[in-house]
């Protein structure tokens, strides 16, 4: 497990099983050596703030990331207790009231890298269900962990007991903006560009909640949030030696001296078997799952691409050109298309062989690869000897002079051609469509276009370009 407690980065874009079990494994070892909770959940939300990453910028993935445990308003120090008062409106709060305290906080700007800064959520009493429903992400996040609010605000200890052992559930909002749960829209989601919350967390032996809260830039899908579940469990172990209230603040428990020892012995040996047992399953499922990703990978990738030419074939040309067809539409831009085909094709493999032919159609692919310098742009295999091309934003005069590239590109490969009637070598025919998409057009009308124009420009003599 070196890599996950050195410099290894979690992309949040592939966040799959492998790389939860990763992640998983590293904030599992983050407790060892602390000597209080909030020292822990430090090293927790600084190791999710620097290490989950976007894969599209290669940036930090998140904006902020934070954790809380409820904790009993009589326990907070002098300051705290002042906030948490200010929250609930200055009436008095009983000192066994929970309050959603901040442990933790790492982030973009200065002051949230320290959980005192916080000038808003340092500690949120849960007094009454109507004040906790006045925090609309903190009661839709009890709610969607699978906790009853009034079991937080007067809690039964059988309740709390089975909940401990059963709720992991995670806190998921896929689009934070205009989403009435995340609160301060104009001040902090906007701004940030926060665009999906996760909440993971659960229940400690002591009945009190745990969560850490993540502000992410980049999309979080169904798929990657249900997989913070586990993570649940990895946060759990790290802070559970320090579960008792005695222990959650690394200067009270300096001032209380209390010894490693303090732990039970039935937790430590239940602790050491959990971790055991984790380290084993850890290295079976990270390599079990790589290999079923990696095939996964080059199965999706032989499905949609060409086996001969290694371009892509016609069933992702067709994905590729409906959905460029509908973001031109959407953005009212230009699409073009190019149809290019072999000239002659059936009377080289008659000659030469369909081996040859294959060379053919691999060094004419190549040809057409070279072409294309956007990354928007795709050459794909149509079928037999004819060739695709897909030219999103491109205006009339780019589409021909590329089409005139890729027809010059061919001719100059001097692959010869003994058993063509328009020269000694193999050319190409080129038809070329642009059109401005709108919400009565369709692809197929733009395919059937530019084949009409190949078809002009075989029947013109071949070796030549007609683009309208």
């Amino acid at each position: 497990m070196n890599e996950s407690s050195s410099s290894a980065t979690y992309s949040l874009d592939r966040f799959r099983l492998s790389v939860m079990t990763r992640c998983g494994a590293a904030l599992r070892a983050l407790g060892s050596g602390a000597r209080a909770m909030d020292e822990v959940a430090e090293e927790i939300v600084r190791h999710l703030y620097e290490r989950l990453v976007d894969d599209r910028t290669g940036e930090r993935a998140t904006a902020l990331v934070r954790f809380y445990k409820t904790h009993p308003y009589g326990a907070l120090d002098q300051e705290t207790r002042r906030f948490a008062r200010a929250i609930s409106g200055g009436s008095p709060l009983s000192p066994n009231v929970k309050c959603l305290t901040l442990l933790a906080s790492a982030g973009e700007r200065p002051e949230w890298n320290s959980r005192t800064a916080s000038v808003g959520h340092r500690a949120i009493p849960l007094s009454s269900d109507h004040l906790v429903r006045d925090s609309p992400m903190i009661a839709h996040l009890i709610r969607q962990f699978g906790i009853d609010v009034s079991s937080l605000v007067e809690p039964g200890p059988d309740l709390m007991m089975d909940a401990e052992q059963h709720n992991y559930n995670v806190f998921y909002v896929p689009e934070a903006a205009g989403s009435p749960l995340i609160p301060a829209q104009d001040d902090f989601v906007i701004p940030f560009g926060i665009r999906s919350v996760l909440g993971f967390g659960g229940l400690l032996p002591t009945g009190e909640l745990f969560a850490v809260i993540l502000f992410s830039k980049a999309h979080v899908s169904r798929e990657a949030a249900v997989l913070f579940r586990t993570l649940s469990l990895s946060v759990k172990l790290a802070v559970l030696p320090f579960s008792a209230p005695e222990r959650t603040f690394r200067d009270e428990a300096a001032g209380r001296g209390l010894p490693d020892g303090d732990v039970p012995d039935s937790l430590r040996s239940r602790v050491a078997g959990l971790e055991q047992l984790l380290d084993v399953q850890e290295h079976l499922v990270i390599e079990q799952s790589a290999q079923i990703e990696r095939a996964n990978e080059e199965l999706a990738r032989l499905a949609s691409t060409d086996g001969l030419t290694g371009l892509p074939n016609q069933r992702t040309f067709h994905e590729r050109l409906d959905a460029e067809h509908k973001r031109a539409v959407r953005s009212g831009t230009r699409l073009g298309l190019l149809m290019v085909d072999i000239d002659h094709f059936k009377a080289f493999n008659d000659v030469l062989g369909h081996v040859a032919g294959d060379d053919c159609l691999v060094a004419v692919a190549e040809a057409l690869r070279r072409c294309l310098h956007r990354g928007a742009d795709l050459a794909a295999r149509y079928g037999g000897e004819e060739f695709a091309v897909i030219l999103p934003d491109t205006d009339l005069e780019g589409v021909a002079h590329l089409a005139e590239q890729i027809r010059a590109a061919v001719e100059a490969l001097g692959y010869a051609h003994p058993a063509s009637p328009a020269g000694d070598v193999v050319t190409v025919s080129v038809g070329g469509a642009v059109r401005q998409p709108d919400q009565d057009s369709t692809v197929e009308t733009l395919v059937q276009q530019a084949d009409v124009l190949l078809y002009r420009a075989k029947a013109a003599g071949r070796n030549r370009v007609i683009v309208e």
